[in-house]
């Protein structure tokens, strides 16, 4: 709809005389980078196609797999563990790349049953539909898993929040996918054969759209090559910081993480990725908050608190100076531009 070694841009600096050996094997590691993310290929399987009508709702346990859902048409509420329940409507894709436990209901109170108990009780039909009878409004669902193709590098992927809610309207592709859309609820009603294989492939189009236009930017910022590391203390900040940006962090506090001494962090975070902590922890914070611009409706202030700035105003500032952009304009240049050529011209 999330919730996460790297070729920094400030690597090469010439300051540092080993450096320049690095540059070739760096550079080869973003344009592979680069191609991983232009060639980004996705696999989903759908568990089910849920027609429901209000009220309804059912939880998912969490587990190493990645699971998704599609809203094909209706509205219902995605009810996170550990966060606010947000609303979806149609076209609207929630990501769990982590498989996070999570529920998704009608409504913010809906009792939830376990999916599992569910479908016990209630059998799919012979197309594979989830049908829930009620009095209410009705909600059709695309709920699968996923796996992403093996040229992803790992640390492209640890960057994925847990929970990532994608606005569709908000990607290059969304032009083609409201009538497609409607196309595939047309076919469900008829019971045409296939149906079920398309809304799959559709799925796939879906997360991979989502999941290049989250990534692009990280790749832009020089975050994703972090497997180069052999330093375990600087390694294990790195993991701490892509996956717990949003939380307060001082230099203290991350060296405590990792028993160093602020000093002896700074020393060596600088020499192996090429800059500050502190300066990669805002470089990581504004990646996701780009990512959040481009994928979804969240306003300023939401994407503030979500990426660990205290105000609207302090984020725009850190924005501003870092990406040499105001959030608005990324905004309106992420929605208009395709992805795959963004993705090109960062080669």
């Amino acid at each position: 709809m999330g919730a996460p070694g790297y070729a920094v841009e400030s690597i090469g600096q010439n300051s540092c005389p080993i450096v320049h050996s690095l540059d070739t094997l760096v550079s080869t590691r973003a344009d592979a980078i680069s191609d991983a993310l232009r060639s980004l290929s996705v696999q989903s399987s759908v568990f089910c196609r849920s027609v429901l009508r209000a009220p309804w709702g059912f939880s998912v346990e969490g587990s190493t797999a990645a699971k998704f859902h599609l809203v094909l048409a209706g509205a219902c509420w995605l009810r996170p563990a550990d966060r606010e329940p947000v609303r979806l409507g149609p076209g609207d894709l929630v990501l769990l790349p982590g498989g996070d436990a999570h529920a998704v209901s009608s409504g913010t109170q809906s009792p939830s049953v376990s999916l599992n108990e569910l479908l016990e009780q209630i059998p799919l039909d012979d197309d594979l539909t989830l049908r829930l009878d009620g009095d209410g409004a009705l909600t059709r669902l695309l709920c699968g898993g996923f796996v992403l193709g093996a040229g992803l590098p790992a640390s492209a992927s640890s960057l994925l929040p847990r929970v990532l809610l994608v606005d569709a309207s908000a990607l290059a592709v969304s032009a083609w996918l409201e009538p497609v859309l409607l196309t595939l609820a047309s076919q469900a009603d008829k019971q045409l054969p296939g149906t079920h294989l398309m809304q799959a492939k559709i799925g796939e189009v879906f997360i991979a759209e989502a999941l290049r236009a989250w990534l692009i930017d990280a790749e832009r910022d020089g975050l994703l090559v972090g497997a180069l590391l052999a330093d375990e203390p600087v390694a294990q900040v790195l993991e701490t910081i892509r996956h717990r940006f949003s939380e307060r962090w001082t230099l203290a506090r991350l060296g405590a993480e990792v028993g160093l001494s602020r000093t002896a962090l700074a020393t060596r975070f600088k020499l192996q990725v090429g800059d500050s902590p502190m300066h990669y922890l805002t470089r990581v914070r504004l990646t996701h908050a780009a990512g959040l611009l481009a994928t979804t409706r969240h306003s300023h202030y939401e994407i503030a608190h979500l990426t660990g700035y205290a105000t609207e105003a302090a984020l725009a500032k850190a924005f501003k100076r870092e990406r040499g952009e105001t959030l608005g304009a990324h905004r309106a240049a992420a929605r208009g531009t395709p992805r795959v050529e963004l993705a090109a011209s960062a080669a």
